[in-house]
């Protein structure tokens, strides 16, 4: 059996590296999607958050209020279940770099659409700062989220949250 050549081997390494970026990538996608499809329920059970959440999480809120375990996130949930009957959340913009260790950091740009309780309909466009850890675990974890309202929750016409909707899927 002949060995790889110096060239060979670096291309290898370079192979190598490409691929477990891309996977990485493709778990923090994931995440983000997993995370989404569990924010845009309507059930209001939060127990499904708990395997997404790391042990030493740090979610901190437009208003300013930091939050640190599932109970809390789990609360935070259920506020906005009694507040929101319906929430999308469109990706505007995404970038994933890998961090230290097995980290990565996320920054997201969302326009999002929905309907309050009243059935008042909404928009807003938020930008979000993750850093998501890889445990090894099915799904990576959650240790640091920030989010800022760019444009804050503001109700708005029906034919103005659709144009938002519309807009955010082109």
């Amino acid at each position: 059996m002949s060995e790889h050549t110096t060239t060979e081997q670096a291309d290898l390494d370079r192979l190598r590296a490409t691929l477990t970026a891309a996977a990485g990538e493709n778990r923090a996608r994931a995440f983000l999607y997993r995370w989404l499809e569990l924010l845009e329920r309507t059930t209001g059970d939060a127990e499904p958050l708990r395997e997404l959440l790391a042990d030493d999480l740090t979610m901190t809120l437009p208003d300013g209020r930091a939050l640190h375990s599932y109970e809390e996130v789990a609360a935070w949930y259920a506020g906005t279940r009694e507040a929101v009957q319906l929430s999308l959340h469109h990706v505007r913009e995404l970038t994933v770099i890998p961090g230290p260790g097995r980290t990565y950091d996320l920054a997201i740009d969302f326009d999002w659409q929905g309907i309050a309780k009243d059935g008042r309909p909404m928009t807003a466009r938020t930008r979000h700062q993750w850093t998501l850890t890889d445990t090894g675990e099915p799904h990576l974890r959650l240790s640091r989220f920030a989010v800022t309202a760019v444009e804050p929750f503001t109700p708005v016409p029906a034919a103005q949250a659709l144009a938002h909707y519309t807009a955010a899927r082109s």
